[in-house]
């Protein structure tokens, strides 16, 4: 008996909506369409959301771990300077270290590369203007830096004279594969201006409208100690490719010499939060993977 009512009331039902086409069709497109907004925006919401894997290549390329230099003993979070949870605990007084005296604190036969940015940026000279971009003096052929950069036409710098941009500079600048350009301000106490050839043009993983130049990490001066003044840790920068993985424990030793650490082991692994002294956040970096 149930099912003849519901089959009388579903053909009266087809009936109606079929003498009445544009209404029907109006009650449609009202209950459809918010439905299929909201889908097609979670559909693109989850596509654009990066899973931990892809924040870390954006960061430190495919490193087992990224340090950076902050010239005091620092407190942080197992994701370190990828989401700028670190703060200092202590006065920034150290000088810089070496590479070989942060590779004796690693695993034996760790590997290390530069990542290193200017403290201060430079002017870009070119035929077309005058352009402010940071400078940062990586690698990006090597493969522990893979992920950080896209490669979008021409190489790598190979030489001091050569240097790589971003997209949007090269646009701002006007600037091309083979072309020239003059950095000034690169070295502030030097005061003096560098040529170089642009071999590489490139997109920042971590922003489509960073406006940066890439050269070899030798080509940036030193960074000034903290006693001169702030440093900014980003300008002190390494990627480590261990043999084994970096603990959370040995991030903590490392913190206790002044050094910020995103560790892949400790990231996609975190401690308990019982082994986590960070507690406010603290610090920042320019080149942010979120």
């Amino acid at each position: 008996m149930n099912t003849a009512r519901w089959r009388a009331a579903l053909r009266i039902a087809r009936r109606e909506a079929w003498r009445s086409k544009g209404r029907s069709l109006l009650v449609i497109a009202l209950i459809g369409l918010p439905i299929f907004a909201l889908g097609g925006a979670d559909i693109a919401y989850r596509t654009w959301q990066l899973s931990p894997t892809e924040k870390l290549a954006r960061a430190i390329g495919m490193a087992d771990a990224g340090i950076q230099w902050a010239g005091s003993p620092v407190q942080q979070a197992p994701s370190g300077y990828l989401k700028s949870e670190w703060t200092t605990v202590g006065s920034a007084n150290a000088p810089r270290p070496t590479t070989a005296q942060l590779r004796a604190q690693l695993p034996a036969g760790s590997r290390l590369i530069s990542d290193d940015e200017s403290t201060v940026g430079a002017q870009v000279r070119t035929p077309a203007g005058l352009e402010y971009a940071n400078v940062i003096g990586l690698d990006y052929a090597d493969p522990l830096a893979r992920g950080i950069v896209n490669p979008v036409h021409g190489h790598a710098p190979r030489s001091a004279d050569q240097a790589a941009v971003t997209t949007r500079l090269a646009a701002k600048a006007d600037l091309r594969l083979g072309g020239t350009m003059r950095l000034a301000d690169l070295d502030p106490t030097a005061g003096s201006e560098r040529t170089f050839t642009v071999v590489g043009i490139v997109d920042d993983a971590g922003s489509r409208h960073a406006e940066a130049v890439y050269v070899r990490p030798s080509v940036l001066p030193p960074p000034p100690s903290a006693a001169q003044g702030y440093v900014p840790p980003e300008a002190s920068g390494w990627l480590v490719d261990s043999p084994r993985p970096i603990t959370w424990q040995q991030v903590l030793k490392l913190n206790t010499l002044g050094y910020i650490v995103t560790s892949r082991q400790a990231y996609l692994h975190p401690p308990p939060p019982s082994e986590i002294e960070y507690r406010a956040s603290g610090g920042s970096i320019s080149r942010q993977a979120l």
